[in-house]
């Protein structure tokens, strides 16, 4: 059975990050599971080097993984069925909700309203191996082709 546990990063050795959404999910997948994932993004492709953006360069100044990519409505499907009862806190995000930064930052102008409705298909498997790290970076957004799912 999965545990929430929201991180409050004012008790952290990380209170910069005071205000900011992090929540740990202990047990959501079972080990049998994480080895079926493993497996299902295995038999599609080869472990590459993780690269980003349209020019699919590595970055290693901050980032150094192997990767596979796979896009997948039924498995992203099922992650959102089982992640959704977990963090009803991220059902709507606007700004009259608990964690309205997270649109947008204060002061930038008018934040929209996001709606949770399913886990981006485009999932993204990482396996790390000696010398391998993943350092502190800023995530940038993935628009799915299909545009917004009401």
């Amino acid at each position: 059975m999965p545990t929430v546990q929201p991180i409050d990063f004012a008790t952290t050795a990380l209170t910069q990050y005071s205000g900011f959404y992090a929540t740990v999910i202990d047990d959501f997948l079972t080990p049998a599971e994480c080895d079926a994932l493993r497996d299902l993004a295995a038999s599609t492709r080869e472990w590459e080097p993780a690269a980003l953006g349209p020019t699919q360069t590595v970055h290693t100044n901050f980032r150094n993984s192997d990767r596979i990519l796979r896009v997948d409505k039924e498995t992203a499907d099922m992650i959102y069925e089982r992640l959704r009862p977990l963090v009803p806190e991220l059902h709507v995000l606007g700004p009259n909700s608990e964690w309205p930064s997270i649109t947008g930052k204060l002061g930038k102008g008018p934040r929209p309203c996001w709606k949770m409705v399913r886990v981006n298909p485009r999932l993204s498997f990482l396996r790390y191996g000696p010398g391998h790290y993943f350092k502190q970076h800023c995530d940038g957004l993935n628009e799915l082709l299909d545009g917004p799912n009401p």
